[in-house]
């Protein structure tokens, strides 16, 4: 008897330590995830088209245009995330942003408006899905920096850098408000600072949240 009580003792422990050990293991591998939740309380369910939309002049040009097309790069490029950005094309139908009957279901829409911020994004979406967005550009009282040359003049803005953090805004993302500093900030970060191009590279924090998300 003391001897197969002994086995059964041993028996449970056993099976108890592995079992912490599993639940534990489980617990590391989903704490990124709910840790990063408050970043992407709502996601898309399918890759979204964007397309570029109303233009006022100034903005109806060639450069304006590439600045756009290559601001999904950054994220479709992102190891382990499934999300792509998909360019669709040019329309200068929709001249109301932010509406959410205006966009087509699945699509992003690019244009320029007078709006207080550099760029503003507004997202339609279900409990849980986002179903359309609109990325608005400023197009007054700024200057704008709409080359691909990462030397951005010390009074202007860089557009893509503003494009690229748009885009993240429109894949379900709000603002990384920590190690927003110095040329390492991540793109997510809330300020765009003159002169600056770094932020049109995703940093590791951006990565971890599109790849957590998607």
């Amino acid at each position: 008897m003391m001897d197969s009580y002994t086995y059964s003792s041993r028996t449970i422990a056993f099976w108890a330590t592995m079992l912490f050990a599993i639940v534990f293991m489980i617990s590391m591998n989903i704490t990124p995830a709910q840790a990063s939740s408050s970043f992407f309380a709502k996601t898309w369910d399918a890759d979204a088209t964007f397309n570029i939309g109303h233009r006022h002049a100034g903005f109806r040009n060639s450069s304006f245009n590439s600045s756009v097309q290559s601001a999904d790069n950054p994220w479709d490029n992102t190891s382990g995330a499934w999300f792509d950005f998909n360019w669709g094309g040019y329309d200068q139908s929709v001249t109301t942003w932010g509406g959410c009957t205006t966009v087509p279901s699945g699509e992003i829409w690019v244009g320029t408006g007078a709006i207080s911020p550099l760029g503003l994004e507004s997202t339609c979406a279900t409990s849980t899905t986002i179903v359309t967005s609109t990325i608005t550009v400023d197009r007054t009282g700024r200057t704008w920096h709409m080359s691909s040359s990462t030397s951005v003049p010390s009074g202007s803005h860089d557009l893509r850098s503003l494009l690229v953090h748009e885009f993240g805004h429109a894949a379900g993302f709000a603002h990384i408000t920590s190690g927003c500093s110095g040329t390492s900030r991540p793109t997510m970060c809330s300020t765009l600072p003159k002169g600056t191009s770094y932020m049109r590279t995703l940093q590791s924090a951006d990565k971890t949240e599109f790849a957590a998300a998607y």
